[in-house]
């Protein structure tokens, strides 16, 4: 085994900075000794950083670059049954080469994740894979690179590619990029009705703010790469999810609403994925609704809801079969129906296959991506009035939980009967005395009147007036 204490020497022999890595396995070629260097950290010398922009630069955009090596190595030779020698201090001084990164030209797009319209802008996220030909890592961070369709200028860029937590192996590195752009530009409005109808190729350049290390943004200044977009954006990546399902009802269903759920899942972006549970309405811009499935004849009045934390993990070009447990959603059916809707519901399952749909908001993370994403997994993007569910003779149990939970009736409201109108009973109420007052007189008469004598009849009991002639 072999250790190295080393500085790290440009290809005019300047001092790059200092290298410490731990024991390695070597292989033996008679007086020949190799080993590969295992991952460590480059400590950048003091006064050096123009010597490594320089260095980074080199490696960037070289096929193969020769570096120096000096300083001093430590050896564990194993002596069989005698045990192992471990040497120290032996002095290195010596010249190797080393792959460079070829201007990270081999990129390739994977897959469309999301596509996000937010006038005037767009945002395409994207898995792709960078293929690494060195022998170096690079823990880069966010890196932001400019985006354009027909060269490397900013008269014809497009928007900004945005790759987080950029971290750069030997070999294949999947990863998910985010380009925005707006159609408030000529360059962005072409691309975006190109992008629709033909593949394009989209330029990247970095530029001297493209991460937080200003020594790396001047050694990856350099950077010039492109992108093969398909049209549309569309390539032929597995579904979500298989369309062939079975659903169990348990004994347990009449009490807590848990019926058992199996299903096959993909992976649609071709970069490690992990499901984190389903998206809280609104959670993702375009997320409005809880995640179900439902048998077709009944959607709208039941509902089997995904569970909060509804979860699984699928590698890249791998499918994993899921079975969980789905809680019923009784969704208005109220005790008068439901013995009619369970009916229509066990009908609907009666042959033991049943058209089936899924609505699923999930919240995933890819590869190294910090953030959540929130796709929407619908049954009209992978197949329309293809899915099925299988149910078993146990499903008309289901009637159990239903009858115990159904909402109850609302009461009917009936006008109270008024009681019978009795018979009127006429009620004669004497008059009040009328008070007697006195009569008018009678206007005076031009023609004197005959005199009046006193009635011998009862007097009235009004007094009659004296009228006295005219003279």
């Amino acid at each position: 085994q072999l250790a190295q204490n080393v500085q790290i020497l440009d290809k005019a022999g300047q001092l790059v900075g200092t290298l410490n890595t731990p024991y390695a396995d070597v292989t033996l070629d008679g007086v020949k000794v190799s080993t590969n260097t295992p991952q460590a950290p480059l400590t950048v010398a003091a006064g050096s950083h123009d010597i490594y922009t320089s260095f980074v630069s080199d490696l960037n955009m070289q096929a193969s670059y020769e570096l120096g090596l000096r300083g001093t190595a430590d050896s564990i030779l194993s002596l069989g049954p005698f045990g192992d020698v471990e040497i120290k201090g032996i002095p290195l001084d010596i010249k190797t080469s080393m792959a460079g990164l070829q201007g990270l030209k081999n990129i390739k797009y994977m897959a469309l994740i999301d596509f996000q319209q937010s006038p005037p802008y767009t945002m395409v996220t994207t898995s792709v894979n960078i293929y690494n030909p060195s022998q170096l890592t690079l823990n880069i961070g966010d890196m932001s690179m400019n985006a354009g369709q027909d060269g490397f200028t900013p008269e014809v860029q497009v928007g900004v590619t945005l790759l987080k937590n950029l971290r750069l192996v030997p070999g294949d590195n999947k990863i998910v990029s985010l380009l925005t752009t707006s159609t408030q530009t000529a360059a962005g409005n072409k691309f975006a009705i190109d992008i629709m109808t033909k593949d394009v190729t989209l330029n990247m350049w970095a530029t001297g703010n493209s991460t937080s290390n200003p020594a790396l943004n001047a050694g990856l200044s350099t950077l010039r790469t492109g992108l093969l977009l398909p049209a549309g954006m569309w390539t032929d990546t597995p579904y979500a999810y298989g369309n062939m399902w079975s659903l169990k009802v348990l004994p347990s269903t009449v009490n807590d609403g848990l019926v058992e759920v199996t299903g096959t899942f993909n992976n649609p972006y071709m970069i490690d994925m992990k499901v984190e549970g389903v998206a809280r309405a609104n959670e993702g811009e375009a997320v409005q609704y809880p995640s179900y499935m439902g048998i077709y004849k009944t959607r709208g009045y039941l509902n089997f809801l995904f569970p909060d934390d509804f979860s699984y993990s699928v590698q890249s070009g791998q499918s994993v079969s899921v079975t969980f447990k789905a809680p019923l959603r009784i969704d208005g059916v109220t005790q008068s129906r439901v013995s009619a809707y369970v009916d229509e519901l066990v009908a609907a399952t009666a042959k033991g296959s049943s058209p089936f749909e899924i609505w699923l908001y999930p919240r995933v993370r890819l590869g190294a991506y910090p953030n959540h994403m929130f796709p929407i997994w619908s049954p009209g993007a992978f197949y329309p009035g293809k899915m099925t569910v299988t149910t078993g003779p146990d499903f008309p149990s289901i009637r159990d939980w239903f009858i115990k939970n159904a909402l109850p009736d609302a009461p009917v409201v009936v006008p109270a009967t008024p009681p019978p109108l009795s018979s009127p009973v006429a009620s004669i109420t004497p008059p009040s005395p009328t008070a007697e007052v006195p009569r008018p007189s009678p206007p005076p008469s031009p023609v004197s009147p005959s005199p009046i004598n006193p009635s011998p009849a009862n007097p009235s009991p009004v007094a009659s007036p004296t009228v006295s002639p005219v003279a």
